[in-house]
């Protein structure tokens, strides 16, 4: 059960990011010759950092959010046994973790972003230089 997770928590990112560029490409009603891009479509660094960092934020806290349900379901199933009481609550309480690791790295980036006016992405749009 673990690697499953694992295999589609490393899978969701690339094939999301995939499904929405094809798909914002495949459904434009402009005319021939017409070079401007649906909207939608990544077309800078900022919008491809702001969209990562948000669909890792999301697919984790999702992640954590199963796990916790598991381990849920494995402690109301155990039947009494004390060795999967331990086992499902040790995994209640690393899904708890993993959720406040999530919601503090989201609480960081905006924290950081606020105090320093620096921008990650994240609600606020990022100004490259232009090499010229």
């Amino acid at each position: 059960m673990k690697n499953l997770f694992q295999k589609i928590s490393l899978a969701a990112p690339i094939l999301g990011m995939h499904f929405a560029a094809t798909t914002a490409w495949a459904i434009t009603n402009e005319p021939l010759g017409v070079t401007t891009a649906p909207t939608g479509v990544i077309t800078s660094i900022n919008s491809l950092i702001s969209g990562g960092v948000t669909l890792i934020l999301i697919v984790a806290g999702l992640v954590a959010f199963v796990y916790l349900l598991l381990g849920g379901i494995k402690w109301i199933t155990s039947g009494g046994d004390s060795a999967q009481v331990e086992a499902a609550r040790n995994q209640v309480i690393h899904a708890l973790i993993g959720i406040i690791v999530v919601l503090a790295a989201w609480g960081l980036i905006m924290l950081i972003q606020g105090a320093t006016g620096a921008c990650f992405g994240i609600g606020c749009t990022v100004t490259l230089p232009v090499f010229k």
